[in-house]
Order: structure tokens, then sequence, then C-alpha cells
């Protein structure tokens, strides 16, 4: 045998089994879902915030919270200032024109392999629909 370890057996050389009230051990878990880190993260925005000495900010006489020194922070940053826009009117909606150009709009699908044509009216292909059935055909453009 050689004197080399492979890593595997590094790996497994390094553990450690867990005893009683070892730090390691995580008896609480992790959070169970995002909706309980939210609620810390909103009970901690909501909380006074203070300065360096343990003392309540004031701005204009009023106790701020945390989440306001925050937005405070956000709107002198300049790097930061469209994000505290965002947050405060909302994301700037990103629309697609198509209105420039009268002709409708066509589309056309390319297929590599050829597919079995199915004939649907009414969302039902014919196999579906029983004898008898007169189908309506109709053209839409986009």
């Amino acid at each position: 045998m050689t004197d080399e370890m492979t890593s595997k057996e590094k790996s497994l050389a390094n553990l450690r089994p867990f005893v009683k009230g070892d730090p390691r051990i995580n008896r609480k878990g992790r959070p169970k879902s995002f909706d309980i880190l939210r609620a810390k993260a909103s009970e901690l925005a909501n909380e006074i915030a203070k300065d360096k000495n343990g003392n309540p900010v004031k701005i204009n006489g009023k106790e701020v919270t945390v989440a306001e020194m925050i937005l405070n922070q956000m709107a002198r940053d300049p790097k930061q200032r469209a994000e505290f826009l965002e947050i405060a009117f909302g994301k700037v909606p990103i629309g697609i024109e198509l209105d420039n150009d009268p002709q409708p709009l066509t589309i056309i699908f390319e297929v590599s392999q050829p597919v079995k044509e199915v004939e649907v009216t009414h969302g039902k292909p014919s196999s579906e629909r029983g004898a008898g059935h007169i189908s309506e055909q109709t053209k839409h453009e986009v």
C-alpha cells in the first residue's frame, strides 16, 4: 500500500462526530420558508433606528425607523437613487410597440420534423367531434 490517501479518505479523516452541546448542531434548523425571513426583516425594519451611542435617531424632532433611515440614505446616494424611485413609485413599464407598421404582423414557424395535421374546430380535433359535423374554418391575423 502507498502512504498517499485519496481525496475521499482525506475528507473522511477530517470528520468529527457531534457531541452534546456541540455549537455546530443547529437545533432550530433553517427557516421553513421565505415568509419567516420576510417577517423578521419587516420586524427589524420597523424598529426605531439608533445611533452609535444607542440613542434613538431623530429627524425633524421625530424618531425614525430603520426602514426610514435606509430610504433616506438611498435618496441621497446617486447610485441608489433609481432603486429608491422604483420603491417609491413602482418600476417603469417597458413596452414594445408594434403600431409603427400598417401591414399585419406575420409570424412564420419552421418545423424541422413533419407534423401530423389535425383540423381543430372550436378547440376540439376532428376525431372528437363525431360524424356529420360541419367544420367552420376561420383565418386570424395578428
